[in-house]
């Protein structure tokens, strides 16, 4: 009978060892799940989601200041995600801001590579070289991306403006047409299509514009 329990005692502390893993083995478990964890936080990291992050980045380093380190951020961010349209128009601004007008028009031209109906970037790359001195070719930006810009009333005022500036009226009051139809409320808009009617010698249709530009503030 005692043998019998002196071979169960023995017998208990093996069986528990077997049954309770040992701490190594309970670290190589906590790791392998904290591996498994940080695998799929990676997954779910998408491009888009850096970019973001990136441009967070960015905003804070410029809230102090610092220009050119968010610049860099936000270079990042495109070269995550390209198509990140805030963190390019912000790179834009900046640059524009600091007289880098060519490195600008660079930038906008990568994003109208990668997408060519984007309106706003076709707008801003004809604002800098409008502001540069260049109208024509502000206006050849705008006629290359027309179809981006063909429901957009400041997309249709600006190239009317253009239009009018380079003396073209006929082409103006196309343009202004168009935009007045869009946004019927726009007083400007009226009042350029009612002076390149005077241009063309529309007189009396000038009249009527320029009464609606009136009457629309």
């Amino acid at each position: 009978e005692t043998g019998r329990d002196e071979t169960a005692s023995r017998e208990a502390p093996a069986k528990s060892a077997k049954a309770a893993p040992s701490a190594a083995a309970r670290r190589a478990q906590a790791k392998g799940a904290e591996d498994a964890e940080a695998i799929e936080k990676r997954m779910n990291v998408t491009p888009r989601r850096q970019a973001d992050a990136e441009l967070a980045r960015a905003v804070a380093v410029l809230q102090e200041g610092r220009v050119h380190e968010s610049l860099e951020f936000l270079r990042k961010a495109l070269g995550f995600d390209p198509t990140h349209e805030v963190a390019r128009q912000t790179a834009v601004a900046l640059l524009a801001e600091q007289g880098r007008s060519a490195e600008a028009q660079e930038m906008l031209a990568a994003g109208l590579e990668a997408n060519p109906n984007n309106a706003t970037f076709a707008m801003m790359q004809a604002r800098i070289a409008v502001d540069n001195g260049n109208i024509e070719g502000g206006l050849a930006v705008l006629v290359r991306h027309a179809a981006a810009g063909r429901n957009n009333a400041d997309y249709r005022g600006f190239a009317a403006a253009l239009y009018q500036r380079s003396g073209r009226h006929a082409e103006a009051i196309g343009e202004y047409m168009a935009a007045v139809q869009l946004a019927p409320h726009v007083g400007r808009f009226w009042l350029g299509l009612g002076l390149s009617q005077q241009a063309a010698g529309e007189n009396r249709d000038a009249l009527e514009s320029c009464r609606r530009a009136h009457s629309t503030g």
